[in-house]
């Protein structure tokens, strides 16, 4: 008796057949077996399958590349790659990178295999929410000195990927200075003492906030002060008024004046002479000496240039013996007065002048420039005689000044010593110096 198989029957008789042909052929017994077998139908084709699940390679989030892992299948597979978000495709490449619209869906990697002969085969990878993508981030650093009015400048470093917008917050010692969001900020007064940072804010869409913030700063300070307009030279007459001052940039200034005489190295601060300007009146005892101020703030110090100061004497306030001081274009000073009772109501008064040229346009000798008088107690002049004694090397000389005077009025006095050296535009000099004490 014949039985006729229909077509989808004989199929599946087919491949019972060929199971069991390849078990008996592994357990030995193939032989006896293998001709009982029909065989296959030409018509039947073995699905190509993969033996592992497909998976995604890389962090699942907005930026980030991706790459399809589609497991194992059999050689001469030909693979195909479909990215699904929210279950429409977005991508068939073996890469992926999500995009910012993509951010919070989900993402599927499906695999299909075909090879010639076979039933496609379809795979697909375990289901994973998309995430915020993340910047990578420089840390911003700072450009500028930390002192009152100087300005500060950020620089915030390479961002990867680079931010849609930036947004910047400056602070002085963890406290928002109010108003300072830009690139750039000027310190003030108002940060004295504290320490500068800034925080770098970078947004883009599809991205988490990222926020750097920058090293501190030196604590602030003062910028140090600086002298603008100097104290210039003076020249008075004793008992005129003196003034010096002095403009310096800087902020919490404070100044302090110091003099230092003629002859000396050091200098002294003058008491209660701290503000831009000194004025005093002028002595005779003042001549040649110098006058300069120091300021200062928390940011350090400028000492001025020192301004020289020329004191003409007169009849009332004559320079003390053995006081250096100018003439007419000798430099001079008159040694103390001794004096000779001549025993006939009179008394000889004698001085020296130690004189050292101060110009080549004078004679070669004092003697022949310098002219004296004595003035006695009681207001009575009394001519003088000058007795030259040589000069130095250095154009130094020194001249022997005499006058004979009454013994009564003879202490108290002073001397009158003109200078005619050179041809000065004030004509000669006359100084006056402290006589018999």
């Amino acid at each position: 008796m014949q039985i006729t198989l229909s077509p989808r029957a004989r199929v599946r008789a087919g491949l019972v057949a060929a199971l069991t042909a390849a078990t008996l052929a592994t357990t030995g017994l193939g032989a006896t077996a293998t001709a009982a077998v029909a065989p296959v139908a030409s018509s039947v084709h073995v699905v190509a399958a993969s033996k592992t699940t497909p998976t995604i390679s890389g962090t699942v989030k907005v930026g980030s590349r991706l790459t399809a892992k589609p497991g194992t299948w059999p050689s001469g597979t030909t693979l195909t790659y479909a990215w699904k978000v929210a279950g429409t495709t977005v991508g068939t490449r073996k890469t992926f990178t999500p995009k910012a619209s993509h951010r919070g869906k989900t993402l599927q990697l499906v695999v299909t295999g075909k090879r010639p002969g076979h039933a496609k085969v379809v795979r697909k990878s375990a289901k994973k929410t998309v995430a915020a993508g993340t910047f990578s981030a420089a840390t911003p650093k700072i450009s500028g000195t930390a002192k009152v009015g100087s300005t500060l400048k950020v620089t915030r470093g390479t961002w990867t990927p680079a931010p849609s917008s930036f947004a910047y917050r400056w602070y002085a010692d963890g406290r928002a200075i109010s108003g300072a969001t830009g690139t750039s900020f000027k310190v003030t007064t108002a940060q004295l003492g504290d320490k500068i940072t800034v925080k770098v804010t970078g947004k883009r869409a599809g991205y988490t906030t990222k926020t750097r913030a920058s090293a501190a700063t030196a604590t602030v300070t003062r910028v140090a002060p600086r002298i603008t307009d100097q104290p210039d030279n003076t020249y008075v007459l004793a008992g005129d008024t003196v003034r010096f001052s002095v403009t310096a940039s800087g902020s919490g200034l404070s100044y302090q004046w110091q003099r230092r005489a003629f002859g000396e190295d050091v200098w002294k601060n003058l008491s209660g002479r701290t503000t831009s300007a000194l004025s005093f009146t002028a002595r005779a005892v003042d001549t040649l000496a110098e006058y300069r101020v120091v300021v200062k703030n928390s940011g350090g110090s400028a000492t001025s240039k020192a301004a020289g100061l020329l004191v003409d004497s007169t009849e009332s306030d004559p320079y003390p013996a053995e006081t250096a001081y100018v003439g007419n274009y000798w430099l001079q000073m008159v040694s103390p007065t001794e004096a000779v009772n001549m025993g006939d109501g009179t008394t000889w008064l004698v001085a020296g002048v130690a004189a050292c040229a101060l110009s080549d346009d004078v004679s070669s000798t004092p003697y022949w420039d310098l002219y004296s008088r004595y003035r006695t107690s009681n207001g009575a002049w009394y001519t003088g005689t000058e007795s030259d004694y040589g000069i130095d090397e250095d154009g130094c000389g020194v001249v022997v000044i005499e006058a004979t005077v009454p013994t009564a009025t003879a202490r108290g006095g002073i001397w009158a010593i003109t200078d005619w050296s050179g041809e000065s535009e004030f004509g000669p000099t006359t100084q006056y110096v402290d006589g018999l004490n």
